[in-house]
C-alpha cells in the first residue's frame, strides 16, 4: 500500500487574473456566473484580504470569501451591474440578496468556502475558515450552508458556528467571537469601511 501524498498548502489572498478561475469552479451559490464574478471583483477591490486562496504545489486548491460589511457589499453588486446593465442576471437564479439589517453591516460574513475534489480530506477547509475567523474583523460571522452539505456541515460545526436558521434547503449557521473592542474605535472603523465601499 502506497505512502498518503499531502500537499504543501500555502493560504495567500487572491490575485484578480484569478477571479474568472475561482468563479467558473465556485460551488454553493445561488448567483449566475456574471453576478458571482461581480460579486468577486466588489469582494477584491475592498477587502482583498478576505478574498483568499489555498495553493498547493501551484495550483489553488480551494479558496475562501468573506467581507465584514456584507450588505454593503451586496449594495455595492447591485450599483456595480447596474451601471454594467447586467442587474438582470441577479435576478436569473433563485439568489436574494440577505435582509439589510443595519445591525448587520457589523457582522462578517463568509459568502463561499470551496476545496476542489482532487485536495479534499487534506484539512484544506479547515485551514481557509480558521484563518478567516482569526482575521475577519468582526464580532460575529455568519455563513449559509446547504442542508444537503454534511462535510461542510460537520467542518462549520466543529470550528463553533451555531445554526440559527433554515430557509429554502439552506441553513444559515453564526459564529460568536468573544473579544473586547472599543466602542469608539469599532464605529470610526466601520465609518472608514463604509466609506471605502463605495469611492
Amino acid at each position: 500500500m502506497g505512502d498518503i501524498y499531502y500537499p504543501r498548502i500555502e493560504i495567500r489572498p487572491a490575485k484578480r487574473c484569478e477571479l474568472v478561475l475561482i468563479a467558473e469552479k465556485a460551488e454553493e451559490t445561488n448567483l449566475p456566473l456574471t453576478a458571482y464574478y461581480a460579486l468577486l471583483e466588489c469582494a477584491h477591490e475592498v477587502e482583498p484580504q478576505h478574498l483568499l486562496v489555498a495553493v498547493a504545489d501551484g495550483d489553488i486548491a480551494g479558496y475562501i470569501g468573506s467581507t465584514s460589511h456584507y450588505e454593503l457589499l451586496w449594495i455595492k453588486l447591485v450599483l456595480k451591474l447596474a451601471l454594467k446593465r447586467q442587474l438582470r442576471s441577479l435576478l436569473q437564479g433563485p439568489a436574494s440578496p440577505p435582509p439589510l439589517d443595519p445591525r448587520g453591516c457589523l457582522g462578517g460574513h463568509v459568502f463561499n468556502t470551496t476545496v476542489y475534489p482532487p485536495y479534499r480530506q487534506h484539512g484544506i477547509g479547515r485551514m481557509l475558515n480558521q484563518r478567516v475567523i482569526e482575521e475577519l474583523e468582526a464580532r460575529r460571522i455568519r455563513r449559509w450552508v446547504k442542508e444537503s452539505n454534511i462535510p461542510n456541515k460537520n467542518l462549520v460545526e466543529k470550528m463553533g458556528f451555531q445554526a440559527k436558521r433554515k430557509s429554502r434547503g439552506w441553513i444559515r449557521y453564526e459564529l460568536q467571537k468573544h473579544r473586547e473592542s472599543n466602542p469608539i474605535k469599532a464605529t470610526v472603523v466601520n465609518l472608514k469601511q463604509f466609506i471605502r465601499f463605495f469611492t
